[in-house]
């Protein structure tokens, strides 16, 4: 064996990892112990012979409401009528090993496909297109069940049906469990009942449309929460009896569909397929993803639904060589693709990154030329500028003349803020020097107006008599008998007729308060006064104080208008500008040096590139090796099968593990894609039947040995034919075969009544 002394056919990790250094040359332990830890880290695992599983179906159940035209429901009847009706309907049957077909005689649309659906939908985990119809499962089906075995552990999922989305889980049921399918068909039909009547009830509410009764969604899945459906209430008495235990649930399509997936991938032993693929328009392959390919994708080798379809294996060709890689059966197909896959990726991202790498350094060395002829121009100019001003000294000159300017400034607009106030004090003096002014002339002649004592009524020339001067010392005034504010002024007992003689006896109150105003205003004259003098010297020194300042300004100022700034602070810019460009060129150079020395991981990725194609080949050796003997097995039963199911003038059928099946027929080869659909279906069948033969005598197989075909009448194929196909099968140890057909007489023939599934007497349908 190249690459190592170890036999390939089980090793543990480290002997893998030993083959895969010689693979390399490498011989060092700690050399050697490098990849192994890449294998593990990037889980590329040594084949491992997997044991054959089994997957068998049991039993099947399902029940719900039909909507059909009266005339498919009353046929018996001889009625005519086109109109819909409700029907409430359920199907069960158990199974056994070999061969089932559910059939009619030359008749469809008889149900064959909605059970291979319901089925497939429990198997798959996702509701089978086109066999299991839109309007059967979203408006027909309530309830479905399906018993399947896994190498002897009964497996039951049950799910509800509400408008179409289904809602369970899967159990696994002790050997103690009983699953009775009649039963379950008659209370299944007995729900049917009950929620069809409920409807019926809630439909004499329902808004009328063109005379009949519309019930909405809401109506359905009022009335079918009520029903107690028998599929359900047996998984809850399972629980309780402790005969079932659950491993998954499922409120939506995707939940079941995951939940499906976990199951089978787990107790059939399989991997999802892991496959690196470009992005549209993607320059290489670092600029890709890695897609799953899970049980969605692997559970389509279990059935044949379109046999049009240029796959000989599941349903869609870009799947079909993954697809081959898991059931031709060889323990290396799993790290083959590992590593396959891996070693597409990290060619890509070397490729991506020498070519950023060369991009870079054709950009950088530009980049370094360009500012090499940057560095000399400017290395001429400075050299022209000759004996030049310090920049330093410049922005010194500049900053102390800005401090200056700045100085000079402040000092002025103090000056202008003291000549404000003095302002404003000698205004204040100014005013209250008329205010004492006006003062002093309101005090006179008051005093002379209050000294006079008419003696008649200026307006109307009446006397005044004695009583209202009598009444003055009251308070009240003796011309218009008015209340004095203040206090009643005194009068003198002894009418003199001299006016002094009145203000020194009669008015002392109000003198004494007005001199009192007097004096306070002269004060406020006199502190104003003082108070605008000294303004006035502060002002005079403030103004003083600009005017030096000034002068040191226009120095300072004077001082830097000497000084060349505009030349010397261009030297300053070229200086820098030379300092910058020296520094990004030794950057630039040194990042040069480094990428080409490797500076990233790039020795890690190229290491592990060598590992993954080590690795690669030493597995795709032993798969093709082990796959070379199955190829052959499963050829010759392609053959053999191919010409008894059918196919005219068959002389080879070759598969390989690519998938591609080139057949040779009366002289001619022909590929696959080229047959018609009948003779399609007749090798995809045989296929299945020689990966099951092959694994039985390899010990390789990996096919669970569980196949459904709908339908298997369709494409031409004759009664004959379908006849023979059936005979073939029904004789496979180890294949539960399980169709539709229109041909039940025929298969009856073959097979026995035991085998075939046809409609009650009287009835056209199978449910």
């Amino acid at each position: 064996m190249t690459g190592g002394e170890h036999s390939l056919a089980a090793m543990s990790e480290t002997e893998w990892a030993q083959a895969v250094a010689a693979q390399l040359g490498i011989e060092a332990s700690e050399d050697i112990a490098h990849v192994e830890s890449v294998l593990l880290e990037h889980g590329i695992r040594p084949g491992r012979p997997r044991a054959p599983h089994r997957l068998r179906v049991l039993a099947a159940y399902f029940a719900g409401i039909k909507h059909v035209s009266a005339s498919s429901a009353s046929t018996e009847h001889g009625e005519d009528d086109v109109s819909t009706v409700d029907v409430p309907f359920a199907f069960a049957h158990e199974f056994d090993d070999g061969f089932t077909a559910f059939a009619t005689n030359r008749i469809n649309d008889a149900g064959k496909s909605t059970i291979l659906g319901v089925i497939l939908w429990a198997l798959h985990g996702k509701a089978p297109v086109p066999t299991l119809q839109a309007d059967v499962r979203s408006r027909w089906m309530r309830e479905a069940a399906v018993l399947f075995d896994v190498d002897g552990v009964r497996h039951l999922t049950t799910w509800r049906i509400e408008a179409g989305t289904p809602s369970g889980g899967i159990y696994v049921l002790s050997p103690g469990a009983e699953f009775k399918v009649g039963v379950l068909r008659t209370k299944g039909l007995e729900a049917a009942a009950i929620e069809l009547d409920t409807l019926v009830v809630a439909g004499t509410d329902a808004d009328l449309v063109d005379g009949d009764a519309v019930v909405t969604e809401f109506d359905i899945a009022d009335s079918a929460s009520q029903v107690k459906w028998p599929a359900n209430e047996q998984v809850e008495t399972y629980l309780e009896l402790g005969t079932a235990a659950s491993i998954a649930l499922f409120n939506t399509e995707d939940e079941f569909e995951a939940a499906v997936s976990g199951v089978m991938l787990d107790r059939l032993d399989l991997e999802p397929v892991l496959v690196y693929t470009k992005n549209p328009g993607a320059l290489d392959e670092s600029d890709g993803k890695v897609t799953q390919h899970g049980w969605g994708a692997l559970s389509q080798a279990l059935s044949i639904i379109d046999p049009t379809t240029s796959a000989v294996l599941g349903e869609h060709s870009i799947l079909i060589q993954h697809l081959m890689a898991v059931f031709l059966g060889s323990g290396w197909s799993q790290p083959a693709g590992t590593a396959h896959r891996l070693l597409r990726k990290t060619n890509g991202e070397i490729a991506a990154r020498r070519r950023r790498r060369a991009i870079d350094r054709d950009a950088n060395e530009r980049e370094i030329d360009t500012m090499k002829d940057q560095l000399a121009e400017l290395n001429l100019k400075l050299s022209a500028f000759g004996d030049v001003p310090a920049f330093d000294a410049v922005m010194v000159a500049a900053a102390q003349a800005n401090a200056d300017a700045v100085a000079a400034a402040q000092a002025h607009r103090r000056m202008l803020k003291l000549a404000a106030t003095w302002g404003d004090a000698e205004r204040a003096r100014e005013e209250a020097v008329r205010d004492l002014h006006a003062l002093t002339e309101a005090v006179a002649t008051r005093r002379f107006f209050h000294s006079l004592r008419p003696s008649c009524c200026p307006r109307c020339d009446a006397d005044i008599d004695v009583g209202k001067w009598a009444r003055e010392k009251e308070g009240h005034c003796s011309l218009c008998d008015s209340e004095f504010i203040g206090a009643a002024p005194e009068e003198s007992t002894a009418v003199e007729g001299q006016a002094s003689a009145h203000v020194a006896s009669g008015d002392t109150g109000d003198l004494g308060d007005e001199e009192d105003q007097l004096a306070a205003m002269r004060r406020q004259v006199d502190e104003l006064a003082s108070l605008a003098v000294e303004l006035d010297a502060q002002h005079d020194a403030a103004r003083s104080e600009r005017e030096r300042l000034d002068e040191i300004a226009e120095r300072s100022a004077s001082l830097l208008a000497s000084l060349d700034r505009a030349v010397s602070e261009e030297r300053y810019n070229v200086e820098r500008q030379i300092s910058r460009l020296e520094g990004r060129i030794a950057e630039r150079e040194a990042l040069a040096e480094a990428a080409e020395d490797g500076g990233d991981d790039s020795d890690h990725l190229e290491f592990a590139q060598k590992v993954f194609q080590a690795a690669r080949t030493l597995a795709v050796t032993q798969r093709d090796e082990e796959q070379k003997e199955t190829l052959l097995l499963v050829s010759d039963v392609l053959t053999r099968l191919g010409s008894e199911f059918g196919i005219r003038n068959l002389e080879k059928a070759t598969l390989r593990a690519n998938g591609h099946l080139p057949v040779v027929k009366g002289g001619e080869t022909e590929n696959f894609s080229g047959l018609n659909a009948g003779e399609r279906l007749r090798l995809k069948i045989a296929l299945i039947v020689g990966l099951l033969s092959a694994g039985s005598q390899t010990g390789r197989g990996r096919h669970p040995g569980l196949l459904v075909v709908d339908d298997l009448t369709t494409h031409e194929i004759n009664p004959g034919d379908v006849a023979k196909i059936a005979n073939s099968l029904y004789a496979i140890d180890g294949l539960q075969f399980l169709t539709a057909s229109t041909l039940g007489p025929e298969l009856i023939e073959v097979v026995g009544q035991e085998r075939v599934v046809m409609p009650a007497e009287g009835d056209a349908v199978l449910f």
